[in-house]
């Protein structure tokens, strides 16, 4: 039953896809958190009222998807089903190992 359950979980996961990332991608594929010299161009550093711009005294750069941060509850909360799957998998594992173990003989135990 629980790599049963840690099966699905997973199996959800991998068709759901993730969500697009929070901050935007220069051309060269790195994320654009600052406005500093090099991305100073990008339209995520265009001022906005709405958006705070100071990350330790520099610009800060607009995130391309603000909702990113919400959208991972999911991915979460399919992982943590995984785990508590393969947990309770393990632990019935490790309970039958034990009942195993006691059966044999005093004589050869640990040997």
């Amino acid at each position: 039953l629980g790599w049963s359950v840690c099966g699905a979980a997973l199996l959800a996961l991998a068709a759901g896809g993730l969500p697009d990332p929070y901050w935007c991608a220069d051309s060269g594929g790195h994320y654009v958190t600052t406005c500093d010299t090099p991305h100073s161009s990008h339209p995520a550093c265009v001022p906005s009222v709405d958006s705070p711009r100071d990350i330790g005294g520099e610009a800060a750069a607009a995130p391309c998807n603000a909702a990113a941060a919400a959208g991972a509850g999911w991915v979460t909360w399919l992982m943590f089903v995984a785990t508590l799957g393969y947990v309770c998998a393990d632990v019935a594992a490790d309970g039958l190992t034990a009942t195993l173990a006691m059966r044999e003989p005093i004589e050869s135990r640990g040997t």
